[in-house]
């Protein structure tokens, strides 16, 4: 383990080494952290962690999608919060997420998109709704169910009898 540790230290210090080496030759005297970062893929550092996830799909292809980008985006700037976003169409691990997430919802599944979701305490918000529940739902305060979804069901029962 230790001469594992030794062997990446020392590769990172070569690459740095060659980095600096290289860059003295284009004129820049000075190697910024942040440009190795982007081009040394292992000092890349990891997301800060956030409760807080909005499933959605690329711009343009759901109307609801894109409105609640808006709402969502406010909210971030307003409470200075971030929302980490996984994109179900283009990341099959997204996709997979959310499924497992929605998999005991009765409802709509059209409804259901797009999705925010609260890590913490739990809390799902479905389809487009208003940018209070939405700042409700970043503080991890308890929601009351949301109506598109119970609406698609209110007054049946499972058999899709009235009762």
């Amino acid at each position: 383990m230790i001469r594992l540790t030794m062997l990446s230290a020392t590769f990172t210090a070569a690459l740095l080494y060659a980095m600096i080496a290289l860059s003295s030759y284009d004129g820049v005297s000075a190697v910024s952290v942040k440009s190795m970062k982007k081009v040394i893929p292992l000092l890349k550092q990891q997301d800060e962690y956030t409760p807080l996830i909005f499933f959605t799909v690329p711009k343009g292809t759901m109307p609801a999608s894109d409105k609640m980008e808006k709402i969502v985006s406010a909210v971030e700037k307003e409470m200075n919060v971030k929302v980490q976003r996984f994109d179900v169409l283009r990341d099959r691990m997204s996709r997979k997420l959310y499924e497992k997430i929605i998999e005991g919802e009765i409802g709509d599944r059209e409804r259901m998109f797009p999705m925010l979701y609260h890590r913490e305490s739990r809390q799902k918000v479905f389809g487009l709704s208003d940018p209070e529940r939405v700042k409700s739902w970043a503080k991890g305060r308890w929601l009351p169910p949301d109506e598109t979804v119970a609406s698609s069901f209110k007054g049946k029962s499972a058999a899709g009898e009235q009762f």
